[in-house]
């Protein structure tokens, strides 16, 4: 099998982000476990065979991890026009119910008091799930109610806002871990597996992931702040405002109960 751990080293030091470089790795991999080599005819016949198979999506994230290992390996290789990918709403639980998650936590998680922390430090942040993990104790500013996050996406250090009440639910999070640099002392893991539980025992209208609750934030604050995008932009640490729109689309149900009101 062709070794790919040059490749994978190529990936980190060119690639913005761990993550991306670790999906284009994983993606390469996958071709590599029924080729042999990375060749014109190969890459055709990969590709043919999963015509039906995959979505948009996943074909177009194979044209970009293939085309950066054609940088890699200074390969002349021709590949299809991507697919088209239909953009739909980002679905989001409102305050309420994140609320209801939180107050039940202590019937199915051990660790609630950390697990409610953090879910209500994503809902009125928008942090992402690893700026909070990496979150350091000296990173929070209480008298302030300001928190600094750093070493973001973005490759900048970002101010947030905190309530009087998010702060204190911090501080008594803070007791569990005295001794630990970290605010929470969690891996992606862990984090993942308080996310499993509660889908599996608060049932919640659609499957949550980590991520669902800084998107409930995005809508939060639009709700807040009369769909100021600049200022949710900011908040969320995105480069370009065009990345915030995603926010701004409404489901089905959202449409229809809008214009019902209007309708009265």
């Amino acid at each position: 099998m062709t070794n790919l751990q040059p490749f994978k080293e190529w990936l980190n030091l060119n690639c913005k982000t761990e993550r991306s470089a670790s999906s284009y790795f994983g993606t390469v991999k996958s071709f590599f476990t029924v080729n042999d080599s990375f060749t014109q005819e190969n890459v055709n016949n990969y590709l043919t065979s999963k015509i039906g198979a995959w979505q948009n999506s996943t074909w177009n994230k194979f044209l970009y991890s293939a085309k950066k290992y054609c940088i890699f390996s200074n390969l002349d290789i021709k590949f299809p026009k991507p697919k088209t990918i239909h953009a739909k709403a980002t679905e989001y639980i409102t305050e309420k119910e994140m609320l209801d998650i939180v107050e039940k936590l202590p019937l199915f998680i051990k660790d609630y008091i950390k697990a409610k922390a953090i879910i209500m430090l994503i809902f009125y942040t928008g942090l992402r799930p690893k700026e909070v993990l990496q979150l350091k104790k000296e990173d929070i500013d209480f008298s302030n109610r300001r928190i600094i996050v750093k070493n973001t996406k973005g490759y900048h250090d970002r101010p947030i806002v905190m309530s009087s009440k998010l702060c204190k639910i911090l501080q008594d999070a803070l007791c569990l871990s005295p001794y630990n640099d970290h605010l929470f002392d969690l891996s992606t893991q862990s984090l993942g597996y308080i996310i499993k539980r509660i889908n599996m025992f608060m049932k919640p209208r659609f499957k949550l992931n980590p991520y669902s609750f800084r998107h409930s934030f995005a809508h939060f604050v639009l709700k807040k702040n009369g769909n100021n995008i600049a200022q949710l932009s900011q908040l969320l640490g995105h480069k370009e405002q065009k990345t915030t729109l995603i926010y701004t689309n409404i489901t089905q149900n959202e449409a229809f109960e809008g214009w019902k009101k209007i309708l009265k």
